[in-house]
């Protein structure tokens, strides 16, 4: 399963409308679920940012609160994930062709990795404590710095969930100034839109989703998503484990 990635949703009617609409909601910083999650506020009192600048500092904060986050995991069995990304198994998970996902996304300037999580407060790569003498020399630690913080998450809280990060930062912001990805800033975010045919491969229902919201997103599906294959999450009870069932 590591070549595909998968992004849980609740059926709120922003999250059908993605569906529907053939896009990606990059939140910003500020409207992630956790406060320490790219929260400049907090990595700039880090001995990390000791040798930047106060100009350096302020343009760091400024392309912070400008950033875009994307979350998905490799795991669709994780009831973890269901339980809180999918409102208690009431939402669905979309399955997309990791690859493929990637060089989408990658032409627009946004980067996915894998998050670092780490056990206490954000430290910078020890390569980059060397002495900054020269312009180019802090260009390269801003660059590294700007990435890793924004890759670094909470060991203790949420090191359980191995996420793959969709990163929407300078890059795609040089490029949405320029008009050249065709991205407008909608002010607490961003949507992206994956409209190619070969990126989403399945989506898969929760137990307890509604059968209001199971036609709504059968509709959906028939409409615009008509070779995309429609499954579902059942409960194996006798292992207590997840199964997904092709409908």
């Amino acid at each position: 399963m590591t070549d595909m990635l998968y992004k849980f949703y609740s059926c709120e009617t922003y999250n059908l409308e993605a569906l529907a609409n053939r896009y990606l909601w990059f939140s910003i910083p500020k409207k992630l679920n956790d406060p320490f999650d790219c929260n400049f506020e907090g990595f700039q009192g880090s001995k990390a940012f000791t040798a930047f600048t106060k100009e350096y500092k302020q343009l760091m904060y400024e392309l912070f609160e400008k950033f875009g986050i994307c979350s998905f995991t490799q795991d669709p069995l994780n009831q973890h994930f269901w339980s809180l990304y999918a409102n208690n198994y009431s939402g669905f998970c979309l399955v997309f062709d990791k690859n493929e996902l990637k060089r989408r996304l990658f032409s627009f300037g946004i980067i996915v990795d894998e998050v670092n999580y780490l056990p206490d407060a954000f430290k910078i790569d020890t390569e980059l404590t060397y002495q900054l003498k020269k312009p180019s020399d802090f260009e390269v630690a801003f660059d590294r710095t700007l990435k890793n913080a924004a890759f670094s998450k909470s060991k203790n809280t949420w090191g359980n969930e191995n996420e793959i990060r969709a990163f929407l930062g300078k890059i795609f912001i040089d490029k949405m100034n320029s008009g050249e990805n065709g991205i407008k800033d909608d002010h607490v975010g961003y949507k992206v839109p994956i409209k190619e045919d070969n990126l989403l491969k399945q989506i898969i229902l929760g137990q307890n989703m509604s059968i209001e919201n199971k036609k709504l997103i059968t509709d959906i599906m028939q409409e615009n998503y008509p070779h995309i294959m429609v499954s579902k999450i059942e409960l194996d009870y006798e292992n207590w484990k997840l199964k997904v069932v092709n409908l």
